[in-house]
């Protein structure tokens, strides 16, 4: 069974990835485009070629592979052999007059020293014996339907499964694949799968192992090893409802493979035939033949040497064909893979969705960029149309000559009121839209939606499909942090920051992308018939099936008197995450079932016969609280913007049991004398889904890495403000956060709330809240400071370790909750660690910071703040407090 991330999986469009496609939005070529980045550097190239790794890019931002590894890079590392990179064409031009091969042999190089840095210092390595990855460069427009339109400072990185140097590399080939199309000469040499290579595909692109103009469409067929050894085969899953593959029998009596169209005669066969051994080459071994499964083909491993040993080539042709329609000449002995025959689930994008105005006490409106080819952004390169949303009011204005509103043609600046539904009549493509604003829906965001097709993804039924703009889901949404397309009211002003009641709000988390859509939205789980589930506290899900529209209520609105956070899903059923549509498409069970959909007390709502939608003034959206942080990113990962509107009402918090402790410690900070306070009780919202429902969690083989590098930033504790109340949890939600240790890939944790600190008119309150997790120990008379202690488990839910944060007060100093770091474990959940010339983007506190180790100080810089930390000096970000850690 082929692993999900190789199943021809595409990227969302929503209403900015159509800026970030490197490929156009045509069918089949979403397989490629996802393991594709574009990246434009403002250095020279030709003169400095280090921006192809790391690199200053437009609008500040960085540029180069390493960032496009660093999205996932766990994921990203775990599905490559080779890495592509394609150069614009003027830049490999000059090089060329310049240096000539010498500049692509000094990229490689400078490539593959930063490539082994960084899988060192991300603790990436491939298993012992392997190959190394290595790089191959080509220049733009290398080849037919090559060209990418790069223009000079552009490159493209790509991290494709199939990406290999084959006979340039030291592998091992394992199987070559031959093809004979009805009315050709006969069986002609098509690709090899080499031995450690992931995936091979054949279709008519240029980034095809193996291409042929017989072919209709890129990545048609996909061959790769399976976990077992035996080799393992599919049809496109974009086309597998059109193509179909089946196995003849040749005159000897071997498995040839036949591809056809649905109910048509094949239109090329394919033979996967042994590799010959005096191909190979030097290299450790990778794959050997006798690990592949042959099936039903009687091979004979004796006669199979002496075909490995031949001289002639591997295929013969022939000029006459025999009446299955194969050519009359014997090939040699061929392998019959296994076809995969589990069930797919794909989500299908079939539309992007225009909310209404969210936070109007900031936001006038926006703007969505149309081009003339169909596509949507919230930055487009010459646009011909733009889109204006404004309060409840939508409206289309032309840049550009060609646009058309139904027959109604539009000049250049004209602009025109949508009301109802409409189409787009653009210079290369025509975008249906229809208006939302009469539905009626609980917590229902929605303008009006553009439907337009574009990739889909693609899951094996018995795992979980999550969706939301984190790198950490398996349907990415889009989250380009781009906001200059959003129209500020006047009193908002120029700065950095936007004044509210909750305090000073940095405007860079304001973006189309992320208002209203949660970093993790929803999740499919497809352990059983497809079911969707909420994930985020604060931000609905929909599901149109036919005309009812059924809201899947966020995590924080569920409860007994309130509707479950899931829902059923069926073939051809519509979920609406976020700015995306996607059409739901799985074959039925082997066996019927009875599907639930709603609760019997609740009736789906029917969009035709209800009134218009919820008023703008409606505190729901314009009152909403600004989102919490929801998880903490991996160690090298970049902190996914959070929704904005994603936080509920209050942080995952639970009943405590009715014997814990109602003991708490009042404190006063100008006589330092100790008191009681009243406990309250505390109602808590239900537990998140989810994994580990948002918990922060530290990986235990993490722990030497972390502290073994020469330059540690550590968190030494917090200092608290006055009239402050601070939550102490395990949990992103949390203001000051304990993070867990997990021992094992299986230990799971529950979010938790360990205490309540509040200090309010000099006097610091402290209250328990976890039963029996978290401790508070009184000083002994005669003085000492009190200390919070939070008991740490291993994977079995025993005691593991305890951490232990010391109270220290002053009547002249803020009050600090300090850590003990004595404990190694217990240090390692508060170290970020660095190695020289190897940045980080980590959070620090709730701020996300970069990090960089110059070899004597490190280099901090968070908002629009920068600090260079010389060995122990200390810095405050946040309110917590972090000192700089440095080997001799």
């Amino acid at each position: 069974m082929a692993p999900p991330d190789l199943l021809g999986s595409g990227r969302t469009r929503g209403l900015s990835g159509d800026a970030q496609r490197v490929l156009p939005a045509q069918a089949g070529l979403g397989f490629f485009d996802q393991f594709l980045r574009r990246h434009h550097t403002v250095e020279d190239l030709v003169a400095d070629c280090t921006p192809l790794w790391d690199g200053p890019g437009a609008a500040g931002q960085r540029c180069g592979l390493r960032r496009h590894l660093m999205e996932d890079p766990e994921r990203i590392f775990g599905r490559l052999t080779d890495i592509l990179i394609v150069v614009n064409r003027p830049d490999w031009r000059r090089a060329l007059a310049r240096e000539g091969d010498q500049w692509q042999l000094r990229v490689r190089q400078m490539l593959r020293e930063r490539f082994r840095a960084w899988c060192l210092a991300s603790d990436l390595q491939p298993p012992p014996g392997a190959r190394p990855v290595d790089f191959r460069l080509v220049e733009d427009g290398t080849g037919p339907d090559a060209d990418l339109g790069l223009r000079a400072g552009d490159f493209v990185s790509g991290c494709l499964p199939n990406g290999h140097l084959g006979a340039e590399s030291t592998a091992t080939p394992l199987v070559d694949v031959l093809a004979y199309v009805p009315g050709s000469k006969g069986w002609e040499p098509l690709a090899t799968l080499y031995g450690d290579q992931l995936l091979l595909t054949l279709g008519n692109h240029w980034l095809d192992n193996g291409q042929h103009p017989a072919l209709p469409a890129p990545a048609l067929y996909q061959l790769r090893r399976g976990e077992d050894g035996e080799l393992v085969h599919l049809v496109h899953p974009e086309l597998r409802d059109r193509f179909s593959i089946s196995t003849r029998t040749n005159r000897d009596g071997q498995p040839v493979l036949a591809l056809s169209a649905t109910g048509g005669p094949p239109f090329a066969f394919l033979a996967l035939c042994p590799a010959r051994r005096d191909r190979q080459r030097e290299a450790p071994p990778l794959a050997l033949l006798d690990e592949v499964t042959l099936q039903d083909t009687g091979f004979d491993r004796d006669l199979g040497e002496r075909i490995r040993s031949r001289d002639e080539p591997v295929g013969a042709l022939g000029a006459t064909t025999s009446r299955d329609g194969l050519p009359d000449a014997a090939i040699a002995q061929t392998v019959e893979p296994t076809s995969v025959e589990s069930r797919i689930l794909s989500l299908r994008e079939r539309g992007a969705l225009l909310q209404k105005v969210h936070f109007g006490r900031f936001i006038e409106g926006y703007d969505v960029s149309v081009g003339a080819d169909g596509s949507v952004g919230s930055r487009l390169e010459d646009p011909v149309a733009v889109l204006r949303v404004r309060g409840r009011s939508l409206s289309v204005h032309a840049l550009a000559e060609g646009l058309k509103v139904d027959r109604q043609p539009l000049e250049i600046g004209q602009g025109l009121d949508l009301e109802g539904d409409h189409l787009l009549r653009l210079p290369h493509a025509v975008l249906e839209l229809r208006d939302l604003r009469r539905v009626d829906a609980e917590g229902w965001p929605y303008l009006a939606e553009l439907r337009r097709d574009g990739d889909a993804i693609h899951a094996v039924f018995g795992g979980r499909l999550r969706i939301g703009r984190s790198s950490r889901c398996r349907v990415r949404l889009p989250d380009d942090p781009f906001n200059e397309n959003i129209v500020w009211r006047p009193e908002v002003g120029q700065g950095a920051e936007i004044r509210s009641r909750q305090g000073n709000l940095p405007r860079a988390r304001f973006y189309i992308d992320a208002i209203m859509v949660a970093a993790e939205h929803a999740e499919v789980d497809l352990t059983r018939e497809p079911l969707v589930h909420a994930l985020s506290k604060g931000c609905y899900t929909y599901v149109r099936r036919g005309g009812d529209v059924i809201a899947i209520p966020p995590t924080s609105r569920t409860g007994e008197d309130q509707p479950p956070a899931n829902l059923d899903l069926l073939p051809g059923d519509e979920l609406l995450v976020g700015n995306c549509v996607f059409e739901v498409e799985y074959p039925p069970a082997a066996i019927p079932r009875a599907v639930r959909t709603l609760p019997p007390d609740i009736g789906p709502l029917r969009a035709t016969d209800l009134a218009a939608a919820v008023s703008l003034d409606e505190g729901l959206w314009n009152d909403s609280p600004l989102p919490q942080r929801a998880h903490l990113p991996a160690p090298d990962d970049a902190p996914a913007a959070h929704g904005l509107g994603e936080r509920g009402p209050a942080p995952p918090r639970f009943d405590p049991p009715a014997s814990r402790s109602e003991d708490s410690l009042e404190l006063n900070l100008g006589d330092l004398a100790l008191g009681q306070a009243v406990a309250r009780h505390l109602h808590a919202p239900p537990n998140p889904t989810g994994a580990d429902g948002g918990v922060r969690v530290v990986e235990q083989e993490v722990l030497p890495v972390e502290l073994g590098r020469p330059a540690r930033l550590t968190l030494l504790g917090w200092q608290l403000d006055q009239g402050r109340r601070y939550i102490i949890g395990n949990h992103g939600g949390a203001d000051l956060v304990v993070p867990e240790l997990r021992c094992e890939a299986s230990q799971r944790f529950r979010p938790q709330d360990y205490l309540r600190a509040e200090l309010v008119g000099g006097r610091l309150s402290l209250l328990p809240l976890g039963g029996g997790a978290c401790r508070l120990t009184l000083p002994m008379a005669g003085g000492g400071a009190p200390v919070i202690e939070i008991d740490r488990h291993d994977e079995l839910g025993e005691p593991d370790f305890t951490v232990r944060i010391e109270v220290h007060l002053s009547a002249d100093q803020a009050p600090q909750l300090r850590i003990d770091l004595s404990d190694r474990r217990c240090r390692g959940l508060f170290v970020t660690g660095l190695q020289a010339e190897q940045p980080r983007t980590v959070w620090l506190g709730h701020q996300p910071a970069f990090l960089r180790f110059d070899g004597e100080g490190i280099d901090l810089r968070w908002g629009q703040r920068r600090r260079v930390l010389g060995p122990e000096e200390r810095v405050v970000v946040d309110g917590a407090v972090f000192a700089a850690r440095i080997d001799g």
